[in-house]
């Protein structure tokens, strides 16, 4: 969804503030976005099961093997 509207939006961005603005500020979008590879990497498996205890996901109802197909 991120590149699709990077995309979508880049002309006109370029056309208001110019190449170097515009390629600037998606590059530093760009930098922020695969610097959270680094905390993920460490920290991922333990924000996903604390992201599985929240109130909100237990009303979705799935079974604890979720094989695709079988």
């Amino acid at each position: 969804m991120f590149g699709f509207l990077l995309s979508f939006y880049t002309n006109p961005w370029v056309a208001e503030s110019g190449y170097s603005k515009a390629y600037g500020a998606m590059a530093g979008i760009m930098s922020a976005i695969l610097v959270l590879f680094i905390p993920m990497f460490f920290y991922g498996k333990r924000m996903r099961v604390f992201v599985h205890h929240w109130k909100l996901l237990q009303w979705v109802k799935w079974d604890e093997d979720r094989e695709t197909g079988e």
